[in-house]
């Protein structure tokens, strides 16, 4: 697991007209910067230039998959600002640093991509597709999404969970 807390929506939730979860959220029940992200995979991490929040690490063989390449993308790490709560280790622009599972990468934060509109404090977690040429789809698309379930062991999708909620540790 990526991180510690109480999974408050599951891959394939409706909680707004029209749009399907493409990941899982995942609440510390902290304040921001409380709540470690740790690396879920073995990988190589890219930090965006221009993103304050997120980091996305390639897995060059998927575990389920082998031979297929998949991205593991994290968000919502920083203050409500946009003050990043990424590690100094990963600088924005950072690209291909390699992470084994376990690496802390920074912790849980409440930023919307707007600054003073926070979300509740989280992370949010989405296995992404790769495009076949080496890089990732557009992670907003669920259609570009898989089901975590399979690779944390747990049931963390909409149709197969019932109404349990579900409590993980990293």
């Amino acid at each position: 697991m990526p991180t510690s807390g109480y999974i408050g929506y599951l891959w394939d939730d409706s909680f707004r007209v029209g749009h399907r979860h493409q990941g899982i959220d995942i609440f510390g029940g902290g304040e921001p910067g409380d709540t470690p992200v740790y690396a879920a995979f073995d990988g190589y991490l890219s930090r965006e230039q221009d993103l304050k929040s997120s980091v996305i690490i390639r897995v060059p063989s998927d575990p389920l998959n082998p031979g297929e390449q998949i991205w593991l993308y994290y968000t919502h790490m920083a203050y409500d600002s946009g003050e990043s709560l990424i590690l100094a280790d990963f600088p924005a622009g950072s690209h291909e640093v390699f992470v084994k599972t376990g690496t802390l990468l920074g912790y849980q934060g409440n930023y919307s991509g707007n600054p003073g509109n926070p979300t509740g404090v989280h992370l949010h977690f989405s296995i992404v597709k790769d495009d076949g040429t080496g890089k990732f789809l557009n992670e907003l698309e669920i259609d570009n999404t898989l089901d975590p379930s399979p690779y944390l062991g747990m049931l963390l999708n909409n149709k197969e969970n019932g109404v349990t909620p579900v409590y993980c540790l990293p």
